[in-house]
């Protein structure tokens, strides 16, 4: 039974493994290591990880991956 609604956005990349809880909103351009356990949002244009999931850095790669994104769509 789902309870809540998780939010990923446009070209985000999460991790195998990784634990989402309900209610999260994951922004675009982020990238989720795995086997994280994301408890709380994560802003876009981040590389998040750990458990709990913590932002580490800004996703300096972001415009890449909406280039190929954009290609494979």
């Amino acid at each position: 039974m789902l309870s809540g609604s998780v939010k990923v956005g446009t070209g985000t990349i999460i991790g195998s493994g990784t634990v989402i809880i309900e209610k999260i909103t994951i922004g675009e351009n982020c990238m989720v290591g795995a086997g994280s356990v994301v408890t709380r949002d994560i802003p876009s244009g981040t590389v998040a990880y750990g458990n709990p999931c913590k932002v580490v850095r800004e996703n300096e790669k972001r415009c890449i991956y909406i280039i190929v994104h954009k290609l494979f769509i």
